[in-house]
């Protein structure tokens, strides 16, 4: 259950590189917080994490996550998600996609050995979160990411627990990627496919490295090429989160907020905007 909230940020090889990494501390006159950006699945060989992230763990009081992970196991949810994932009205895949582009789904689909008539009533996105699955699964993505990993240490550690976005709101988001324009969420989704595992080694050794250059091409061509999809999931996402992390920096508790590494760079990114409102930004190294 847990994997279908965190698959649809895949945009994310172990280095033993001595440089910056995803980490920065913000802050603003005497308080401070952590702001981490998260590959949300991982492989075994990804771990141990670069040490800033631990060190920004102990530093900290209170860990504050995108959406509360626990409550992704609940079987009301898992209800709550079927009823949202499937195309309203009866309508089914053929319905809402050209013929062309069903066709070019169909046929990603049976290299990954999915049927795609099987999945005819559920809309796009979760067809693709899916197919994503598999192919993670394939390429020995099985690991915890971030997220799950300081979730847990966090519980161990006995920390306060916050969260940026209620699991009820992810659940929009996942389900509603691409709606009024499926035809472009799924070439969009499709187009690097077969080259998702050379993809995700270069995203993640950026990652680690704490290099943006790659992510930032990435976002701006998700910008330039799906404006709508990029508005959805970052810029409106990172403006929603804006107010509490600044509450985060103003009051006495030092946080440690992990959210996904896309969303911290670029002109929209947290990054940048939190520069903009004169916060102090310091990368980890």
């Amino acid at each position: 259950m847990k994997q279908l909230f965190t698959l649809f940020l895949l945009f994310f090889v172990l280095t033993k590189a001595q440089a910056q990494t995803s980490v920065w501390r913000v802050s603003s006159g005497g308080n401070e917080i952590y702001l981490a950006g998260s590959i949300h699945l991982l492989k075994e060989s990804d771990y141990p994490l670069p040490k800033e992230f631990d060190i920004a763990f102990n530093k900290s009081k209170k860990v504050v996550f995108e959406t509360d992970i626990d409550k992704l196991n609940d079987p009301q949810i898992a209800q709550v998600l079927l009823s949202k994932a499937m195309i309203p009205d009866n309508k089914t895949l053929k319905d809402v996609l050209s013929e062309e582009v069903y066709k070019k789904l169909e046929q990603e689909c049976n290299k990954l050995s999915i049927p795609l008539a099987s999945l005819s009533r559920f809309k796009p996105s979760m067809v693709i979160v899916t197919m994503s699955g598999i192919k993670l699964q394939q390429m020995g993505v099985t690991a915890d990411g971030v997220d799950q990993h300081f979730h847990k240490k966090a519980k161990e550690h006995e920390k306060t627990l916050g969260f940026l976005e209620t699991v009820e709101e992810q659940l929009d988001i996942l389900t509603s990627m691409g709606e009024g324009n499926e035809d472009s969420f799924v070439n969009y989704s499709l187009e690097d496919m077969d080259d998702m595992e050379s993809a995700m080694d270069e995203m993640t050794k950026n990652w680690r490295n704490g290099s943006s250059d790659l992510m930032i091409t990435q976002l701006t061509e998700m910008k330039n090429e799906y404006p709508d999809i990029y508005k959805s999931i970052m810029v409106d996402r990172n403006n929603n989160w804006m107010p509490q992390i600044e509450g985060f920096i103003n009051d006495e508790v030092t946080e440690f907020v992990i959210v996904g590494a896309l969303h911290l760079h670029g002109p929209d990114g947290l990054l940048n905007m939190l520069k903009a409102k004169g916060y102090k930004v310091e990368q980890l190294q």
